[in-house]
């Protein structure tokens, strides 16, 4: 498995996989696990498993791990988690702390961010390196970004740019809806949206199709970048808390 292409859909996927009502008045917030292949062009190299639970103090927890299946497990031990916790303030989400590990034979990498809303500071650890960052408001997440982009698609139009803490850095994330189709996948047929997200830096481009069924929840995400493998993840499976109402 090519860790760091899975580590940069992962990346990529915790942008739509969080998704939330029309209006922030009464934000919906549906807890679910779903389960995705992963593949490097048509070969089939691993799963992810994406849950969003609640806990006991009313908070949220958005984790996903990911490693390698079948002939790739013989070769590769990557084993990639990634998780979030936030809470709502006035309708939004709001990031509290964020942890991403990737471990292997060769190598460990991990990312953990602490934020401190009332400082407007967020206080970042690289691998080993530490930084106090400055946040404004609206400021997410890898993982937590996904919400305002459900938000801005439930009302029918994204923002130019959504604000993220990546790697020490703020980033801004351009994503574009590019229109409706259907698409089957081994979860079943859906009636989705293709929204992508264009790095021309990397000259990257990642696609993501949203089905409104399963709440703006992606049912596939590719990534494609000139010279390289495409990787993609493809729903398989997913199951909602039955004792989660809205």
């Amino acid at each position: 498995m090519n860790g760091a292409s899975i580590k940069a859909m992962l990346v990529a996927g915790s942008l739509l996989l969080i998704s939330a009502g029309a209006h922030a008045g009464d934000t919906h917030i549906p807890l679910y696990h779903a389960s995705y292949s992963v593949s490097r062009n048509d070969f089939r190299i691993g799963i992810a498993e994406f849950t969003l639970s609640r806990t006991r103090d009313g908070n949220y927890i958005y984790k996903s791990v990911t490693q390698p299946t079948g002939l790739a497990a013989l070769f590769f031990s990557d084993v990639i988690t990634e998780s979030s916790q936030f809470t709502l303030r006035g309708g939004k989400p709001e990031s509290l702390r964020y942890d991403y590990s990737h471990s292997s034979s060769n190598h460990d990498r991990s990312e953990h961010i602490s934020f401190d809303w009332d400082k407007h500071r967020a206080e970042s650890l690289d691998g080993k390196k530490r930084k106090n960052i400055d946040i404004e408001p609206g400021t997410y997440d890898r993982a937590l970004a996904q919400l305002a982009v459900s938000l801005d698609m439930a009302a029918g139009k994204l923002a130019d740019t959504y604000r993220v803490l990546d790697h020490n850095e703020i980033s801004d994330y351009r994503m574009q809806r590019d229109g409706d189709t259907r698409l089957r996948t081994e979860s079943g047929t859906y009636q989705v949206i293709e929204v992508s997200r264009k790095d021309t830096k990397k000259k990257r481009t990642t696609t993501f199709w949203l089905a409104p069924k399963l709440d703006y929840l992606p049912v596939q995400i590719e990534q494609t970048e000139p010279g390289k493998a495409t990787i993609s993840l493809t729903l398989t499976e997913i199951s909602f808390d039955a004792t989660d109402s809205k």
